[in-house]
């Protein structure tokens, strides 16, 4: 890439940029009633569940920043059909009305309402309440969740990973490429949002680039790209449709290695962070962390409600060029995860990347402590012949080393980068990267390659889709059956071959290759006769299917039966590799359901020849497959896929009336009944023209370039485009509604007239807009210095400098503010020097000096940086000194350096001259100028005050600081900020930045200057006086007093006791039962404790904690002996310890409603070998129970124990019902309720006495789970 220095085009973003800034800012003083909502529209009164709901809508009132939540906050109340609250934060999504948008999708039918609320300067503001229905599930997969070491569907199907990288491919060829991802069936593309050279990045600069053919201008940390932005939109809608999930990463370690002179992020652009490879206080500094949560709470608000959005990454290989010790960044990620997880009820999968540190040979600690994280993953380029077993243990190390979370190759390729896919080995490497790692290590997908030689970006070729559809066809139709399949290595078998998959008591799915036929081997052997066995299976006949892994199809069926719960398999002949289905006769039934009848048939658009039709998906027993699209009795269209709900019909004529029905169908042939009709006629020929542009005005300009802008012309079918004209010569157009345009190549100083016509898609054209006349700006003076950013190497060091002492002067390629380079200065030994260049000078005329300073490391130098002049003997007889700094002193990264001077009498040559005494230090210079003459016309106009000066956020040790941008005649460059009559640092443009190193506790008074090129600088903004806030607490609570126990049972101690006090505020307390902890609590100052011995001594203490983890002294003992055991008798439940097993891997004669969220467990249990595991993230409502015989009169009771541990907003009620013959219930009882909570082991749920009554039929021990979000597990139930 090149990173060549471009300052005049910078300086025209920086003039756009301040203009900009200032044509949305608040007029100073101005207040303002609570802002109104106005302009709300729904985009459907109707949406399908896990579909888009958007809200878009106008506000009354304006902000400097609409994207930062502390001066603007909108957020959106949804109240589910189950009456719960779920918010939703609204964000910018448009310069245009309407600019504000909520997006949100329901995952319940029935009837929502939702209402507005924003809070900003003025106020609270309220909207009227919208109502809404959803209906059913459209044929999609729903959200992405995790399931063990599984990612699964909405509907708790296994979600196997297959799929690519897709990092920063042009938008253009990302979504051509989608469709025939999902040709190929693969289900997933890892996109990078931020990075540099992609076209969906929300902050950079402040800056202009162009990225594959598209310019793109950013204005900075906070202030969002919204063409980028949108641009994202038709990615995640385009993924949506076409049933790809897309991994999201957020950052990359290039981000800061290749363009960090581009980084929003750095101080040099008005950014809180510095960074110099592996040393980034990025993970550290506050405002750093503030603004990555801003940007995530946007992330959220514009993309959260996307079923598209698979999962997030928070890091492209964070230990890359960025890399930080374990503590530090594990602190990073739960941050920003808990951040994003207080946001996220849709419960998005999240994860990060390494590039080397998590291999297991290299023994460091990474996802050890990322224990936020729901997924990992890994990275891994190798060519070694041995890489299937390489991907195995590394594999098996995760699912065992880190949790049991599902785990997969993020990123691989053979070398990193310029693979063959004709290549015949390449081929057979990515094959095995796909089967492998699933089938021997149960990876919860296939690797993820990175892309390939003499390929255009990122769009794998057609025989690589192919290998990746060719696993697709083995797994994806079993992924129903899978999630209760647990991952089996059958090990190794007979004639150097291997054998793993999955398996239960009924069905088995399983991947045999040959370990002497690696990817290198070009000539394999062929296998014979060799036999796999299976244990474990129930008695009976199988249908054996073999599976050509290559072609995707199958090679051959057969029957085995099993004897003594083993089925032997007789492999048929086969190289390399063979995959094999085993299905029990009986355990799956014939499909004769049709899929239910598409509803909702619509007609959003049309033209004279085309109507487009939307409906809403069916139904299917199985799953829809598809769609039959009819015009009248006549058959005219297909559609593929469950989630293919439109169609677009063709090739009609004008003005005619046309009736469309649609039928769904599904794998096994059913076909539907048809959809309602729709009767729809086609438009008229469109000859009307649109109506002529209205508003045409420059909101900036250059001496080179005029922007300009308009209101939007209306249609009766629509605007397609905007031509502009020059005079009377087309300048250029614009494409779709955009209704701005920048006119460059211009002459400065000049006199344009411009005006602007619409177009619509016939080709009708509107009469012209008013003509708007613009005048360039004068030229901008040349720099006149040679190698200004120190970017050409003259031998070491910069050329074109002279070094009195070069020993201690170099060219610097890890330190510098833009480009490549920059001047170092570095000395330990106290010498004084300078480095000066010369240039012709005229008498009489103003020279303008602007450069960058940062001194790093300062022992004793004092710097001063000068502009002299010179006559024709070299005689100095101008000292000018534009910048000094005392000795010892530092600069927060680079600091501007300004000044201009007129050359007096006698004037040859102009010097810019860096001075050092007794250095002992490292500074940096870079980007220097020394421009000359008055360029058409000196400016002496300073800019005007800053004003708004405020505060957004603080810390102990910083300040952030934002303002509203000065206007200039000119263009304002840049901002200095005081902290008192200190120059605490400087901005190139950006109205906001950070002051750090301060003191806790401390007040200090900031005001800000505006400054021009032409050196003018304004009048102070008004002061803000801001103190930092206190010092971090290290205060512990009192301790509790008062511990005593209300009430007991034979099992159980209830406990209470007085609140402790705390400087800051208590925030739980930890009860101990001895020395164990027993449970804690969140403010509540009672507590049970369960699961306790009957007639046994026990001794209670308390602690109180805070925020800041200071724990108080415990609190006095409490003994306690709990009651006499009071017998029991006969346990009516069948199965109560879940011993027993239904052959698919659930417990027998329980009900769970849901049965792919229910487990047999022999890991996690309380006494038997067995327990009822309970695993979702994905949020259902549904219930688990078993009903026995009962007679009214009786009394029953229930015992069991529960073991939750993990929770992230589930409610569990254990219940005991009593239900007529009928089914109906009667009466109910509520035992114990856990929300939102977990237990400390097993626990102790009992309920009783509860006498049945009059009509009694059945009694039934009932647990209702509302939003499964956790894991927990049941055993030991009785009811007597």
């Amino acid at each position: 890439m090149n990173y060549a220095k471009a300052w005049k085009v910078c300086l025209i973003a920086l003039l756009t940029l301040a203009a900009a800034l200032g044509g949305i800012s608040l007029a100073p003083g101005q207040v303002a009633a609570a802002t109104s909502f106005s302009n709300v529209t729904l985009n459907t009164t109707a949406p399908a569940e896990y579909d888009k709901l958007e809200i878009k809508f106008d506000l009354s009132s304006t902000y400097a920043n609409p994207f930062n939540p502390d001066e603007v906050d909108v957020r959106a109340y949804f109240t589910t059909p189950g009456g719960q609250t779920e918010v939703v934060p609204g964000f910018y999504n448009s310069n245009s009305s309407p600019k504000w948008a909520v997006r949100y999708a329901p995952r319940q039918t029935g009837s929502y309402s939702v209402y507005l609320k924003v809070t900003d300067g003025s106020g609270t503001g309220t909207s009227s309440t919208y109502t809404f229905t959803a209906g059913g599930p459209g044929a999609n997969r729903g959200f992405m969740g995790v399931s063990g070491s599984r990612f699964v569907d909405s509907y708790g199907k296994q979600l196997t990973l297959i799929g690519t990288n897709y990092a920063w491919g042009a938008p253009s060829e990302i979504l051509a490429a989608m469709p025939q991802y999902k040709d190929a069936k693969m289900n997933i593309m890892r996109v990078w949002y931020s990075v540099w050279w992609g076209n969906y990045a929300p902050e950079w600069g402040p800056t202009v680039t162009t990225q594959n053919g598209i310019t793109m201008s950013y204005d900075g940390v906070g202030k969002y790209q919204l063409e980028n932005q949108a641009r994202l939109d038709t990615l995640m809608d385009t993924a949506a449709a076409n049933g790809i999930y897309v991994m999201l990463t957020m950052n990359s370690f290039g981000d800061f290695y290749y363009d960090w002179p581009q980084n929003a992020y750095n101080t040099a652009n008005g950014g809180p962070s510095s960074w110099s490879e592996n040393n980034t206080d990025f993970w550290t500094n506050p405002a750093a962390i503030a603004y990555q949560k801003k940007l995530l709470r946007y992330v959220f608000a514009r993309w959260g409600y996307s079923r598209a959005l698979g999962m997030l990454e928070y890091w492209n290989e964070s230990d890359n060029r960025v890399d930080t010790d374990a503590t530090t960044r594990a602190n990073w990620h739960a941050s920003v995860d808990n951040y994003w997880k207080s946001l996220d009820f849709y419960n998005h999968p999240t994860t990060t990347s390494f590039a080397w540190k998590d291999h297991q040979e290299f023994g460091q600690t990474t996802w050890e402590n990322l224990t936020t994280m729901n997924a990992t993953n890994y990275h891994q380029y190798d060519s070694a012949s041995n890489v299937i077993d390489k991907w195995e243990t590394e594999l098996k190390h995760f699912n065992s080393a880190f949790g049991g979370r599902p785990a997969f190759v993020g990123e691989a390729g053979i070398s990193g980068g310029g693979e063959d896919p004709n290549d015949a080995s390449v081929q057979r490497y990515v094959h095995d990267g796909l089967w492998a790692p699933i089938f021997r290590a149960g990876a919860a997908g296939g690797n993820l390659w990175w892309e390939f030689a003499g390929n255009a970006g990122f769009n794998v070729p057609a025989n690589i889709k192919a290998l990746h559809a060719a696993l697709a066809n083995f797994v994806q139709p079993e992924e129903q059956y899978l999630i209760g399949m647990p991952f089996t290595d059958l090990g190794a078998q007979a004639n150097s071959t291997k054998a793993g998959g999955y398996k239960n008591a009924d069905r088995a799915l399983l991947w045999v290759n040959d370990t002497q036929s690696n990817y290198t081997v070009g000539s394999p052997r062929t296998v014979t006769g060799l036999s796999v066995s299976l244990t474990g299976m129930n008695n009976g006949t199988y249908d054996i299917t073999y599976f050509n892994t290559v072609t995707g199809t199958n090679v051959s069926t057969t029957t085995a039966a099993a004897s003594g719960g083993t089925v032997t398999l007789s492999l048929p002949s086969f190289t390399r590799d063979i995959a094999v289905k085993a299905v029990r006769q009986g355990s799956t039934t014939p499909d004769t359901t049709a899929p239910s009848a598409p509803a909702n048939l619509a007609s959003p658009s049309k033209t004279e020849t085309t109507v487009n039709l939307t409906w809403s998906a069916s139904t299917d027993n199985v799953g829809v497959t598809g769609y039959d699209i009819y015009r009248g009795g006549t058959l005219i269209g297909s559609m593929t896929g469950a989630g293919s709900t439109s169609y677009t019909a063709t090739g009609l004529t004008a003005s005619t009336a046309y009736s469309f029905t649609v039928k769904a169908k599904d794998a096994a042939g059913n076909v539907s009944a048809a959809s309602g009709a729709l009767s729809v006629t086609t438009s008229a020929p469109d000859t009307q023209a649109p109506t002529a542009p209205t508003g045409l005005t420059s909101p900036s300009k250059t001496d080179v370039t005029v922007t300009l802008s308009w209101t939007a012309s209306t249609d009766n079918v629509g605007v397609t485009a905007y031509d502009v004209y020059r005079g009377s010569t087309l300048a250029g157009s614009t494409s779709g509604t955009s209704t701005t345009f920048t006119d460059a190549g211009l002459s400065a100083s000049t006199a344009y007239s411009y005006t602007v016509k619409a177009r619509d898609a016939k080709g009708n054209v509107s009469a012209a807009s008013s003509a708007v006349s613009v005048t360039t700006l004068p030229p901008i003076p040349a720099n006149l210095l040679a190698n200004p950013g120190f970017e050409s190497d003259g031998g070491g060091q910069p050329a074109s400098w002279t070094y009195e002492q070069s020993f201690y002067a170099s060219r610097d390629t890890s330190v510098k503010r833009t480009g490549n380079a920059s001047l170092k200065e570095s000395s330990t030994t106290g010498p004084w020097h300078g480095v000066y260049q010369d240039v012709n000078a005229t008498s009489g005329s103003s020279y303008t000096f602007d450069g960058y300073i940062n001194i790093a490391s300062n022992t004793t130098t004092a710097a001063t940086v000068k502009v002299q002049f010179l006559n024709s003997g070299g005689t100095v007889l101008a000292d000018n000194t534009v910048a000094s700094y005392a000795a010892g002193s530092t600069t927060t990264g680079f600091a501007n350096m300004h000044g201009t001077y007129a050359a007096p009498a006698n004037t040859a040559k102009a010097r810019v001259y860096i001075y050092m005494t007794d250095h002992r230090g490292t500074l940096y210079f870079d980007d220097f100028s020394l421009t000359g003459g008055s360029g058409g016309g000196a400016d002496t106009t300073a800019p005007s005050a800053p004003t708004g000066l405020a505060s957004p956020s603080k810390t102990s040790t910083s300040v952030s600081l934002s303002w509203t941008a000065s206007t200039d005649n000119v263009g304002v460059t840049g901002y200095d900020i005081y902290r008192g009559t200190t120059l605490a640092g400087s901005t190139t443009g950006a109205t906001t930045f950070t002051a750090t190193g301060l003191t806790a506790g401390t007040a200090y008074s900031f005001t800000v200057k505006a400054k021009d090129a032409a050196g003018n600088v304004s009048a102070a903004s008004g002061a803000l006086n801001v103190t930092t806030d206190a010092a971090a607490d290290t205060t512990a609570p009192s301790a509790p007093t008062g511990l005593t126990s209300p009430s007991k049972t034979s099992t159980s101690v209830s406990l209470s006791w007085t609140a402790s006090t705390d400087n800051v505020g208590v925030t739980g307390y930890d009860i101990y039962r001895g020395t164990t902890l027993a449970g804690s609590t969140t403010g509540a100052t009672t507590f049970t404790a369960t699961g306790l011995t009957a007639s046994t001594a026990y001794s209670f203490t308390v602690k109180a904690k805070d925020a800041a983890g200071n724990v108080s002294a415990a609190s006095g003992a409490l003994n306690v002996t709990t009651d006499a055991a009071s017998g029991g008798g006969t346990n009516l439940l069948a199965n109560p310890g879940f011993e027993t097993g239904n052959g698919s891997g659930k417990p027998a004669t329980w009900t769970c409603e849901q049965d792919y969220y229910c487990y047999s467990d022999t890991s996690v249990k309380r006494s038997g070998s067995t327990s009822l595991r309970v695993d979702g993230t994905t949020s259902p409502w549904f219930a688990i129970y078993q009903d026995v015989n009962a007679t009214a009169g009786t009394a029953y009771t229930m015992d069991g124990y529960v073991n939750i541990t993990s929770n992230a907003g589930t409610r569990l009620d254990f219940k005991v019902q009593f239900l007529n013959s009928s089914g109906s219930v009667i009466s109910e009882s509520t035992a114990a309720t856990y929300n939102n909570t977990t237990t400390s082991g097993f626990v102790n749920v009992h309920g009783g006495a509860y006498t049945a009554p009059a009509g009694t039929a059945k009694v039934r021990v009932y647990l209702y789970i509302t939003g499964l979000n956790g894991t927990f597990y049941l055993d030991d139930f009785s009811l007597s």
